[in-house]
């Protein structure tokens, strides 16, 4: 009998008041073991900018076939179409001079072998002097230099390479990098993962020949495809890479890989239950159940599960310009004081996530138990009294205040429990729900909202990197529709190749008793395959790496 299993975003339970209390200190994320049961994914320490690379592990047994899902065909695998969801197979079959591990992981050689900064403007890379595509070409400074000149004028990347001013061929096995502008840790580190190919093979086999049957440097190849269907890799067996050298996302753990297109996001556990794919990450909340207890928090006999959380992050943004009541400071310390992280969590996803304690979540590299900490002394610790008393010190009594809550139609559940809590402490929130595209322009537009609710993601795993999105100083100011200088120079500081934990947790601090930005929660999000896999490895631009996950041998029974 066939079940339907309907995709939803995020559940209400039933609205209610609940009065607040202090929240709990988030707990560490340890490991635990594999098996059936359910293991919580290590983002790893704060990044640096390390020089070499970090070595990855191979699997107890190598899996001799792999199916997982894209939910969209990639169109085309020339190496500097724009990232997509269908290009998530290039983890496996490209590579870039550095990468992140993992989310949040560290910054890793992979062509690359090191780098430094020889002035404001300027660094230096050098490469393997072994580097080898899989047709036996060997990659030099010339075919870095010549990719790079490709994809700054293919337009595909320019997010990554618009800060690029000249990029230079020192030696065969060296160049420097020289930039428009100071920049900062994560904009140096995108700049750097721009895919590398040989500019005589791209250039004897043709654009149109190389795009379907890519001639990279990855540990797998492109086998065969059928457009619209599945896409075929096989292990690279002359990878250039030593074992010994090899970051985690080189393995080789399975022998050949086939990424299965499937377009409903909502057939996505069924072909899991049903062998047609391994291994998929996102299961919702409302077909977990197949394959994990979350009463037990052990997975179910015959799956292997891991969670996570979420990389988009539920914030809030409050408008301090002339155009909104909330330009007064006591007035945005009254609302963040009636705001329940705990209880939002709770009611919005069922608990199944943790609440934050800065703008980004605690999987974001760069977050600190004092952040934490301080909850029980700044806005993060919800309560109703000094709310109220915020509230009268601006001159309002209870129900007087008025103030717009803007969101993306997708996320009105959360706000109308936002609006609720605000209820209770006697200030009226209307919600102004848009389709997504829409929300974004109002976004940018200080008479359109008193406060906003943010639902937005970094791939890099890094926190000040995720602030970029409300702290960078654009035409109209910061996201909170002001231009604060000392705001920007904390972050500036934050930013810098010699931050220190101190840095990030100025700035923090400033921005929390300000009132500008206010995180609220992640979701627990489930990676599930069937037993034999004993760790997923994930990245938050490529999804699953699954030549990087581990398996025992009772994966290929």
């Amino acid at each position: 009998m066939k079940r339907i299993l309907a995709l939803i975003l995020v559940g209400i339970m039933l609205l209610t008041l609940t009065a607040c209390g202090r929240q709990e200190k988030p707990a560490d994320n340890t490991a635990q073991p594999a098996g059936n049961a359910v293991a919580e994914q290590d983002k790893g320490a704060a990044a640096s900018a390390p020089s070499g690379t970090e070595t990855g592990t191979a699997g107890a047994a190598v899996a001799e076939h792999v199916n997982l899902a894209l939910s969209s065909d990639p169109g085309s695998l020339a190496p500097w179409e724009p990232s997509s969801d269908g290009r998530k197979m290039y983890a496996e079959v490209y590579e870039t001079l550095f990468n992140y591990t993992s989310f949040g992981g560290d910054f890793v050689g992979i062509i690359g072998k090191s780098y430094e900064q020889l002035d404001d403007f300027t660094y230096r890379v050098y490469l393997y002097d072994y580097v080898k595509d899989s047709g036996g070409s060997s990659i030099t400074s010339e075919d870095v230099v010549w990719s790079y000149e490709q994809c700054i004028a293919g337009g595909g990347y320019n997010n990554r390479v618009k800060d690029i001013v000249d990029v230079e061929a020192v030696d065969d096995y060296t160049l420097d990098f020289t930039y428009a502008q100071v920049l900062d840790y994560a904009s140096f580190c995108e700049s750097m993962m721009i895919y590398i190919v040989d500019k005589e093979t791209y250039g004897s086999i043709g654009e149109e020949e190389y795009a379907p049957h890519p001639v990279a440097t990855g540990p797998y190849l492109v086998d065969e495809y059928t457009t619209g269907s599945y896409y075929n890799l096989t292990k690279n067996e002359n990878y250039w890479q030593t074992e010994d050298k090899r970051s985690v996302i080189q393995q080789q753990n399975c022998n050949s890989i086939t990424y299965k297109v499937i377009n409903e996001t909502a057939q996505l556990a069924i072909a899991l239950e049903t062998g047609e794919v391994d291994m998929v990450a996102g299961i919702d909340s409302d077909n977990i159940g197949y394959f994990y207890d979350t009463g037990s928090q052990a997975a179910l006999d015959g799956w292997f599960v891991q969670s996570e959380l979420s990389v988009p992050c539920y914030s809030l943004v409050l408008n301090c310009s002339d155009k909104s009541v909330l330009k007064e400071h006591n007035l945005r310390l009254a609302v963040l004081y009636a705001i329940d992280n705990e209880a939002l969590l709770a009611t919005a996803v069922n608990g199944e996530g943790k609440v934050e304690y800065t703008d980004g979540g605690q999987q974001y590299s760069g977050f600190q138990q004092a952040m934490a900490d301080a909850a029980a002394e700044n806005c993060y610790g919800c309560d109703l009294s000094k709310s109220a008393e915020y509230l009268k010190a601006a001159g309002y009594e209870s129900g007087e205040l008025k103030i717009s809550l803007m969101c993306a139609n997708f996320t009105q559940n959360v706000a109308v429990i936002l609006q609720s809590q605000l209820l209770a402490a006697g200030i009226n929130a209307e919600i102004k729900a848009y389709e997504p595209a829409l929300y974004e322009t109002y976004c940018t537009q200080d008479d359109q909202w008193d406060m906003v609710l943010a639902f937005k993601g970094k791939s890099s795993g890094l926190l000040t990197d995720y602030w970029a999105h409300f702290l960078a100083t654009n035409s109209y100011g910061q996201a909170n529709m002001i231009h604060d200088e000392k705001l920007a120079s904390l972050y500036a500081n934050s930013l810098s190749q010699d931050a220190t934990d101190e840095d990030i947790l100025a700035c923090h601090n400033y921005f929390t008793e300000m009132g500008y930005f206010y995180g609220l929660f992640n979701n627990q999000e489930y990676i599930v395959g069937k037993e034999g896999v004993t760790n997923f490895v994930t990245s938050g631009q490529y999804g699953i790496i699954p030549g990087a996950c581990t398996y025992s041998s009772v994966f290929n029974q």
